[in-house]
């Protein structure tokens, strides 16, 4: 969102209405092709990736993404939905760093 409102309320609302950043007039051009590319970063980032194996496996970690299920060195995690979900994401982002608000 690129405005010429620069309060508080402004910005809460605009990005409470679903706005990903909030710019202020006037702006630097370089400032705006920098905050774009940062969007685009991330959004490559956390994009789904295509399934293209049912299995995925990072170091001793194993996980059947059409069973649900996940092994380390062959013995079966118990894990809860969101916990498997958050495994899952993170074995197929390897060495990548996010917040805990991305996550």
């Amino acid at each position: 969102m690129v405005t010429a409102r620069a309060d508080d309320v402004d910005k809460i609302r605009g990005l409470g209405f679903g706005a990903d950043d909030y710019i202020e007039k006037p702006f630097s051009p370089s400032v705006l092709v920098a905050r774009v590319k940062a969007n685009l970063s991330q959004y490559r980032r956390l994009k789904p990736q295509p399934a293209k194996s049912a299995i995925v496996e990072a170091g001793p970690l194993r996980i059947d993404t059409e069973a649900h299920t996940a092994a380390v060195r062959g013995e079966q995690l118990t894990l809860t939905n969101k916990e498997y979900e958050l495994l899952l994401f993170l074995a197929r982002h390897p060495n990548q760093v996010f917040s805990h608000e991305d996550l």
